[in-house]
Parts: structure tokens; sequence; C-alpha cells
């Protein structure tokens, strides 16, 4: 009889966890099925039973999320009284623990709070009053949102851009941010920030057109008013288009302005006085073949601008928003340049100066707060600073400066240290490899004994893992072929031909290996 109360207990929290279990997966289906207002009310009922179930307030922050605000096109429209309801979730799952690791609709519940009242500031922009808008951007700031690591990672890209620039973005945490730091700290108001992902609705369009949302300068479009309007994804084919360069060597060099916004290299591109470059279809069905509207502007934006104004790409927009032009986009810090030089082959298209300078002003303030631990999103972009260091890596190798490359990354492992924010086991194998290709062999055994543990962990966790790129027997032949490891290449082998047992050129290996370690036992 001893044992029947916790035998009793065990029982009660198995029923309980599987009811909780059951009313979060219904709560994600109503989500999902775009039922914002039944999925709110069903975890309004749910809650009581379980009020620190952070997964059910997240799910609860995100439904109300969406009846404030459902996608871009309603972002000039948003609901109040629904944000104040999103954020009260959002800040309970905060509140139990910022580690949250339960299931997230793309972001975590400090993205979600910046999202939410960047969409409130938008609205109160789009009707003209902008003293509510920055009400509604410093209340979310009070409320744990446009915190100070996201802040400083768009000053960075800010910094990035030349006086007077127009910059592409990609989503919220690349956009909402800028737009704080331009209207309640003004800085770097001369930078009109254009979203790609808002770039399919209609109003935001005209507003870019006749008037910046956040008062920067506004983006010349060609299109008219009714035009805009009528605007629907085009039939497209696979073409070449070009952009004419209204400026000519004789120019560029005798211009002291021209040569600071492009510190060109080569100058073919200017001899032949245009731009030009493949664009591939957006939209691809079994019927049809074509542009997308935001495609469509992104284009037009361009040819419009006739190169009046500097333009970039945020590291963070998607190859796809970049309309085929990345063999003229330079890397020149967290934002890709638009400039009349094009690409050569094999090489990396960076400006040593250029990225140099401005690798010496950006701001690494992040380490000396712990908020970036449980900042997932927050961890992803602190990669896109690494990405800045081993492009300038690369063009040291290409040019056979192995010491400067060695230089590059210490300074990368000084500013981004592995042990805080660990870089994943492919990109801290490839940083193991510059190391060896810079002949820096010291310093890549010891990375590479870092990625032979993730490695094992990774094969021991998912030993179907073969076909990924970075897949663990991969890295782990190649780092044992390096150091002649035939004990180890004979294991890895054997757990391959597991997987294979009928496939003859690893039965051959096994084979190879087999002798190989017969031979050091002697």
């Amino acid at each position: 009889m001893k044992n029947c109360k916790p035998i009793a207990l065990i029982v009660f929290l198995s029923f309980f966890t599987s009811y909780a279990q059951q009313n979060l997966e219904e709560a994600e289906r109503l989500i999902n099925e775009n039922q914002y207002l039944k999925a709110a009310e069903y975890l309004e009922k749910f809650i009581p039973s379980d009020p620190e179930n952070q997964e059910a307030h997240y799910f609860l922050g995100e439904a109300y999320n969406k009846l404030h605000c459902p996608d871009g096109s309603t972002l000039n429209y948003a609901n109040l009284f629904f944000a104040f309801k999103a954020t009260e979730h959002f800040k309970k799952v905060i509140a139990i623990s910022p580690y949250y690791k339960g299931k997230t609709y793309v972001q975590g519940s400090f993205s979600k709070i910046t999202s939410i009242w960047a969409t409130m500031a938008c609205t109160y922009a789009y009707r003209g009053d902008l003293d509510s808008a920055k009400w509604a951007f410093k209340y979310g700031q009070e409320q744990g949102g446009f915190y100070p690591e996201i802040l400083e990672y768009n000053k960075n890209v800010l910094t990035t851009c030349a006086p007077n620039a127009i910059l592409f973005t990609n989503g919220d945490n690349d956009t909402f941010p800028v737009w704080f730091l331009q209207l309640i700290e003004n800085y770097r108001k001369d930078v009109t920030i254009i979203n790609y992902s808002l770039l399919n609705t209609i109003w935001y369009i005209k507003q870019l057109k006749h008037n910046d949302l956040f008062g920067g300068d506004f983006i010349r479009i060609g299109f008219s008013d009714d035009q805009i309007d009528q605007l629907y994804p085009i039939q497209w084919d696979k073409q070449t288009t070009s952009i004419s360069v209204p400026f000519t060597i004789k120019q560029y060099e005798a211009s002291s302005d021209l040569r600071q916004q492009y510190n060109l290299t080569d100058f073919s591109v200017l001899k032949k006085g245009i731009v030009s470059w493949t664009l591939d279809p957006t939209i691809s069905t079994d019927d049809f073949t074509g542009l997308q509207i935001q495609d469509l502007i992104v284009k037009e934006i361009i040819e419009a601008n006739n190169w009046e104004r500097p333009i970039y790409f945020a590291i963070t927009c998607s190859e796809d928003s970049k309309i085929g032009l990345q063999d003229y986009l330079r890397m020149d810090g967290l934002a890709y340049h638009l400039i009349p030089q094009k690409r050569e082959i094999d090489k990396e298209f960076v400006n040593e100066k250029v990225l140099k300078s401005k690798l010496g002003i950006l701001t690494f303030n992040w380490l000396n707060s712990d908020h970036y631990k449980y900042l997932d999103e927050f961890k992803l972009s602190l990669n896109n600073y690494r990405n800045i260091f081993l492009r300038l890596t690369l063009y040291y190798l290409n040019n056979e400066q192995n010491n400067l490359a060695v230089k590059i990354l210490d300074e990368m492992e000084n500013k981004i240290p592995n042990k805080l924010v660990p870089m994943g086991l492919g990109l801290l194998y490839e940083t193991s490899n510059l190391y060896l290709n810079a002949g820096a062999i010291e310093k890549c055994n010891k990375l590479s004994r870092e990625v032979e543990i993730l490695a094992l962990e990774k094969l021991e966790k998912d030993p179907s893992d073969i076909q990924s790129y970075y897949n663990p027997y991969r890295i782990l032949i190649d780092i044992y072929e390096r150091q002649e490891k035939n004990d180890k290449l004979l294991d890895i082998w054997k757990r391959i031909e597991i997987l294979y047992p009928n496939e003859p050129s690893i039965k051959e290996n096994v084979k190879k290996y087999q002798k190989l370690q017969g031979n050091s036992d002697k």
C-alpha cells in the first residue's frame, strides 16, 4: 500500500502531460488553418489548467499576433488591442524562462515583440502620425523588443552603406530594428530601406514612391499609381537584361566622389557602358513561368535610380531577391554593394581596402551581455559577421597572402568566440580547412579535434545521415585520411558498409583499410 501514492501520481502526471499535448496540437492545428480567433479562445480555456506551459503561451501569443496583423498586406492596418494581448503572452513565455525550446513560428518571443510593435509603428506612420509611431517603438522596447544586440547588428548594417544609399532588406529582424534606429535614434536617416518581402503589396510600393514611412527619401519608380494598382505577375522566360552605365572611365577617374563610391578595380564594364545579366523566372508552374511583383519592382527601382544613389542588398537577402545580379554585388561588409564591375571567375568578389575598413568600424558589444545566449535568431545573425571574415580570408588565400589569412581567422575567433557562439559542424570544418590551406597546421589540428567530436556525436545521433553535404562520414574520412589514422578509417567504412552492404566500392575500402591496419599492427 505504501507505493500506491507514487504510482497514482505517476499515472496522473502521464495523463496530464498527454492531455496538455493534445490541447497544444489542437491549438497548433487551428493556427495553421488560419483560425486564429478559435485558437485564442481554445487556449484561453486551456491555460488556467497549466499556467506555466510555455508553449501554450507562445501559441496564444501567435494567435493574437495574427489577429493583430495577419501578413504584410495589412501592415498599415494593425490592431492595437491584439498587439497588447499578443505581447502579454510572449512576455509570459520569457518570464517562465528566456530559454524557450518549444515550437516556434519563425521567431522567438523577443523578436515577436519587436515585430508586433514595429507593425503598430508602421500603421501609425502610414496615417502620418509619427508621434504615435515613436510611442509604439519605445513601448515595444520597454516590453523586451528592440533589444540592444539586434540594434547593434543593424547599426553595423547601416554602417556598411555609403551616404544616401538604398538598402534592400529581407525580413523582420533586418528591417524593423533599422526603422527603430532611424526614427528613435535619428541614426542614418539618409539610408532608404526597402523590404523585399513587402514589395508584393501595392500600398507599400506606393508608399515608397511618394513618402518613406519614417521620413527618408522617396524612391524613384517610373510606374504611375494606376499602373501600380494594376501590377500582377508577368510572363517571363529566362533572358538577358541590362541597364546602362551613365558615366565613362574618364568621368570615373576624374571624379573623386565616384571613386569613393565604387572603388572599382576593373573598368571593362565602364568601357562597355552596360551592366548585363541573366534574369531567370521566379515563378514556375506547369502552365506559367514569370516574375513576381516584387522582382519587377526591384528591377524597376534599379533602372529608375540610374546609378544616382548607391544600392545595397543586406547580407540576409535571399538569392531570389537579387534578381540575378550576383555577379555585380560586391561584399562591402554586412551588405552587398551593386557596382559597375563584374565578378571574376573563381575569385572572391571583395575589395580588401573597403572590407578591412568596414571591419575596423563594426562594433561587437554584444559580447558584454548574456542576452545573446537565449536569442537563437540573433545567434544566426552572428554568422553574418563571420561571413565577412571568411570572405576576406578566401581573398587572401587566392592572392597567396597566407599570413594575412591566418590573421583574419584569428581575429574572427577573437571577435566571435566559438566557445560562446558555436559555429556548427559545417562551418567549423570549413574554418579548419582554411587554416590548413594557409599553412597553419597546429591551428587546423586543434579545430579538427573539435570537428571530430561534433561529427562523431552527429553520427551516433543519426547514422543514416550520409547524403547531406556536411555529413559526418565525409568529414571524418577527410580528417582521418589527412592524419593517416587507418584504424579510424576502417571503423568509418565499416559503418558505411552497414548502410550499403552490396556496394562494391565500399567493400573495397573496407578491405583496403583492413590491410593497412594489419600492416600497421605488425
